[in-house]
Order: C-alpha cells, then structure tokens, then sequence
C-alpha cells in the first residue's frame, strides 16, 4: 500500500513526530510512504507530488494549519485529485472527536 502525508516539511515541530512513526510502522508492515512535496525536497522523508498513485492520501489536521512559517499548507491540491474514499482525515489535536458524515462520507 501506498500512503502520501499532506503535511508541512518540517522535522521537529506539530505531528512531524507522529508521522515519522506512523511511516516506521508502515515500512515495517511492508507499506510505502510519501510526504507531499517535491521529490528531492530537503527532509527526512521521502517526497512526492504523485497524489494519484497513493492508495491512501492522509492529511493530519491541526489548529495551526494556516499558521506555520506565514505559508499555509496545500489542501486544496491534493483534495480536489484524490477520490473522497481514499483520503483520511486526522484530527490531530482531538478537537472534532465526534464521528462525523456528510452526505455518505
């Protein structure tokens, strides 16, 4: 399985720990991990703008998610070419715990 993170490229700060384990985890099992950037990028995963290869497209989602370094993140991208069935929603900070469903999704 392939799994692309859409998250900021950044090594110490927010859920950069987190998915650093969730992809040790994933090679682990046998899976493969991307993060969304451009390949060659500097950082300690491997990046890729391939959305479309991604059997699953992650975005971990927090408060500060338009805050970081005054850029704010590409969502929109990655939402508009990954089918609703294959993207992931986290709640990183537990604000939304409630299961939530609009419309099948």
């Amino acid at each position: 399985m392939r799994l692309l993170f859409v998250y900021w490229k950044i090594e110490d700060a927010g859920s950069a720990q987190d998915i650093q384990h969730y992809c040790q985890a994933a090679k682990r099992l046998g899976h493969e991990m991307a993060l969304y950037a451009p390949e060659g990028s500097v950082s300690r995963f491997p990046c890729s703008l391939d959305v479309e290869s991604a059997d699953a497209v992650i975005f971990p989602l927090e408060w500060n998610i338009y805050l970081h370094n005054n850029e704010p993140l590409d969502l929109e991208g990655p939402m508009r070419k990954v089918p609703r069935r294959r993207g992931v929603l986290l709640d990183c900070d537990a604000i939304h715990t409630h299961l939530l469903r609009v419309g099948g999704d």
